[in-house]
């Protein structure tokens, strides 16, 4: 099994495990898996796109979901980010909130 393959086999399992299924379950649900998308795009290149931005965003959402006004020096340590930087984000979310 080439690197990609073991990738995916191993990425496959391990969520199929970690959603209670168990592991002879998930192995013969991942081969089909992995059988299938062979069938469908073997072959060919296939690119797949980074999703920093989309996680990038949705640690953001989550900062400023967790972020009461008292709390500032917490969420930069546990965010690893800047009291400066944490400001600019609510600012930016503020600016961007739909208005009711």
């Amino acid at each position: 099994m080439n690197d990609f393959y073991q990738i995916l086999d191993t990425a496959i399992q391990t969520h199929l495990v970690a959603s209670s299924i168990n592991q002879e379950l998930a192995a013969k649900i991942t081969s089909k898996i992995i059988n299938d998308l062979s069938d469908c795009i073997g072959g060919r290149v296939v690119y797949l796109k980074n999703n920093y931005a989309v996680k990038l965003a949705e640690k953001h959402r989550r900062i400023v979901a967790e972020y009461n006004g008292l709390n500032q020096i917490e969420i930069c340590r546990k965010y690893g980010i800047t009291e400066i930087w944490l400001k600019k984000l609510l600012a930016r979310a503020k600016r961007d909130e739909p208005a009711l």
